[in-house]
């Protein structure tokens, strides 16, 4: 998966396996496909309010996988507070890396599959 950032700032990120996800700010339970959730989490770049980027995935909003790949479902939230949130269900927890890359800012997810 990548993560296309527009404007000034390099996003800051942490990715990790998690037994549960919750609601960014009100801390509800959120339900993921797979047995496994793999939460990463990023602060920053933001933007200024009267200049919204024109391409943005909606937050709160599911999406499945349609054909090949690892996960079975990502869930997006934010940004909340210059604080976004990728939780991606899995069959299983499997290796995987996130890389910054620049010209343009992208934060790349890297996840291990079998095919």
């Amino acid at each position: 998966m990548v993560f296309e950032y527009a404007g000034d700032g390099v996003p800051s990120w942490r990715g990790e396996y998690t037994d549960s996800a919750a609601e960014l700010g009100r801390g509800e339970p959120i339900e993921v496909a797979g047995d496994h959730i793999l939460e990463i989490n990023v602060n920053g770049p933001s933007w200024a309010p009267e200049d919204p980027p024109e391409d943005e995935l909606p937050s709160q909003e599911y999406y499945e996988r349609a054909t090949g790949g690892a996960f079975e479902e990502i869930f997006i939230q934010g940004p909340f507070e210059a604080h976004s949130q990728y939780l991606i269900g899995l069959d299983q927890e499997r290796p995987f890396q996130v890389q910054l890359l620049e010209d343009p800012t992208r934060l790349v997810v890297d996840i291990a599959h079998d095919e």
